[in-house]
Parts: structure tokens; C-alpha cells; sequence
């Protein structure tokens, strides 16, 4: 199984095809409606992984609990991918000139067009690399990451589940 992660409305990007769609609200192309800390799958059985602009969008709060809930969802050994702002490159573009103040907001807090949209925490490589190894999950690659002519400030990630974690009990 390949589960897209917040892949609902107030996401911009193309649906993954051949994926099952996950989101908190309901969408053409969502099979699940559910909270990101409690996705109705079995333990393990998911394969592949894509969260695109979906963890800074997570409240600090419950960022142990729902990467918990991915690291029960994903197999051991099965891989992620995803993208999200660069807080490092968001603020030395900004500062040199390279990124207009608006789209420097628009990275650190998101869009105000939605709830949805509010970023709770941004993250450079190191930081989200060392969060991700707290969660049982390791960054393999950025190497997906655009370069300078291409929106810069974000980051583009590719890794693998190699511990399980449990913030809550789930049988394991």
C-alpha cells in the first residue's frame, strides 16, 4: 500500500495516482477522512509514504503522537518522501535580497487562506533529520531539493523507517 499523506483540497499539488489519499477533510480524491495521529490502517502495512508540505504543518503538541501513528503505519524498511520549507534558506535568501518579505512569511507561517495552511514549526536539514531519528524514521536524501533557480528554501526528503517507535501503546 501507498498512502499520500494530507493530500486533501487545500493541498495544491496533483493527487499521487495510484495511491490511497489521506486527509482531515473530505476531498474528490480522499479515501480517508481522519486525523494525522489516528489513520484507521492496520500496523505496518504500508509500503511507501508521501507527506508533501505536511509536517510543518503539524502542532507542536502533537508531533510525538502523529509521527508515532506513521512510524505504526509504515513497514520496516518502508520508505517516505516528502518536501516543506527550509527555515535556513528562507532566512538567508530573505536576508540577501533573494526572497520578497511575503513569500518569507508565506514559508515560516503559511498561507492565511485556512486553517489548514498554518505552519506550527519549520525545519533546516540537521533539525528535521534529527527529529525524524527521534520518530524511528531516517533521512536518507535531499538530493531532490531544487536548486537556486527553482524555489530554493525547500527542502525535498527521501528515507526509510528503521525503528518503531511508540508514543502510545499499539500492540507492538
Amino acid at each position: 500500500m501507498k498512502l499520500d499523506i494530507g493530500s486533501g483540497g487545500h493541498n495544491h499539488q496533483k493527487p499521487l495516482e495510484e495511491w490511497t489519499h489521506q486527509d482531515g477533510t473530505p476531498g474528490d480524491h480522499v479515501e480517508i477522512v481522519c486525523d494525522w495521529r489516528t489513520i484507521p490502517l492496520e500496523t505496518e502495512s504500508v509500503d511507501e509514504m508521501h507527506f508533501g508540505d505536511v509536517i510543518e504543518h503539524i502542532p507542536v503538541w502533537s508531533l510525538d503522537e502523529t509521527l508515532g501513528e506513521w512510524n505504526r503505519l509504515l513497514k520496516m524498511g518502508g520508505v517516505f518522501h516528502g518536501s516543506m520549507p527550509n527555515i535556513d534558506r528562507v532566512m538567508k535568501d530573505y536576508a540577501a535580497g533573494r526572497l520578497i518579505f511575503q513569500d518569507a512569511v508565506n514559508a515560516l507561517y503559511g498561507w492565511a487562506d485556512s486553517p489548514f495552511q498554518q505552519h506550527y514549526m519549520t525545519y533546516t536539514k540537521t533539525t528535521l533529520s534529527e527529529m525524524m531519528v527521534k520518530h524511528g524514521f531516517m533521512i536518507d536524501s535531499f538530493s531532490g531539493s531544487p536548486g537556486p533557480e527553482d524555489r530554493p528554501w525547500w527542502l525535498v526528503f527521501r528515507g526509510r523507517k528503521t525503528a518503531r517507535v511508540s508514543w502510545r501503546e499499539y500492540g507492538n
